[in-house]
């Protein structure tokens, strides 16, 4: 037990080397206390996305001047190295399916602030441009604000094209969830009880979180991610795409569901299911589960 616990304690090799990467080293931004207390480029938790985007001058007709267009209920995730991949010399929860630790450069992207409702589902099937819930292989939940779930990859591809979106690539999905230091919840280090819809006995009765299955996409915003993302542990696992160890890119699903799944985590550790890193390989069949949904993400565009 205290041999996990020095391991957690201690600074991950990919902390050290984004450090080295940006030239962080020695200026008091990277410095190791021994302790969980240290974050490397941490974002402000009340800092608010307007930050990074230019306000307008009051002048719209400025030559050369552009402005970056904010999609409703969508976070900006800025350009950057960050850290991808589960490191097993510090997470002794890793798995085979995780990615292998690394340092990925990412463009500036958005991505929805919480997961696909129902209501929101159901404005795409009305349209046309989405598979009616009544094809779906299962019952979706009667609450419109509760996740969409029994969503193929296909279908959710279908939503985000419908919105103007697309899915998240995986290491954007990661990268949304751990901030660029590597977080290994998206609230932080420690393991959170009370910070997302998770299985929280052997019966997941809800007993802890509240919840014994679906919970509204607004809920739990104590376990948002640096960037102020909702729910990117618990709740649905959600779909992702990029490439496997071969380099073929394929389907991932992440972030844990208010279930457990047979084969992906240790039954007796149910919180690595919820781990920033954790992935599964989605089956080669198209499927859509009781705990599958998505969110969406969106490229910069300039007006």
């Amino acid at each position: 037990m205290g041999d996990r616990r020095d391991r957690r304690n201690r600074r991950s090799p990919l902390v050290a080397l984004l450090c080295v990467a940006i030239g962080l080293v020695g200026s008091g931004g990277c410095d190791d206390d021994g302790g969980d207390e240290t974050r490397f480029g941490a974002a402000d938790d009340d800092a608010d996305d307007d930050d990074l985007i230019p306000a307008p001058t009051g002048d719209l007709d400025i030559a050369g001047v552009r402005f970056l267009v904010r999609p409703d209920g969508m976070k900006l995730i800025p350009e950057g190295l960050g850290g991808y991949g589960c490191d097993p010399d510090f997470d002794d929860g890793c798995k085979g399916s995780d990615a292998p630790i690394g340092v990925v450069s990412l463009g500036m992207y958005w991505i929805d602030e919480r997961e696909t409702s129902v209501e929101k589902y159901d404005a795409c099937a009305n349209a046309g441009a989405c598979r009616a819930t009544t094809e779906l292989p299962g019952p979706v939940s009667p609450n419109g604000k509760d996740p969409i779930t029994f969503v193929t990859a296909e279908d959710a591809k279908d939503f985000c094209a419908f919105v103007g979106g697309r899915l998240p690539s995986d290491a954007e999905w990661e990268r949304a969830a751990r901030g660029v230091e590597g977080l290994r919840y998206p609230w932080g280090e420690a393991w959170c009880d009370t910070c997302c819809n998770w299985c929280d006995n052997a019966a997941c009765d809800g007993s802890v979180d509240g919840y014994d299955a679906l919970a509204p996409v607004t809920e739990f915003p104590n376990g948002a991610s640096p960037y102020g993302v909702f729910q990117l542990s618990g709740n649905v696992w959600e779909w992702t795409i990029g490439p496997d160890a071969e380099g073929v890119t394929r389907t991932w699903l992440r972030g844990g569901g208010y279930g457990l799944m047979d084969g992906v985590g240790d039954d007796s550790r149910p919180e690595d299911q919820y781990r920033a890193t954790r992935r599964i390989a989605a089956p080669d069949e198209p499927v859509g589960g009781p705990m599958f949904g998505f969110r969406c993400a969106a490229d910069p565009v300039y007006e």
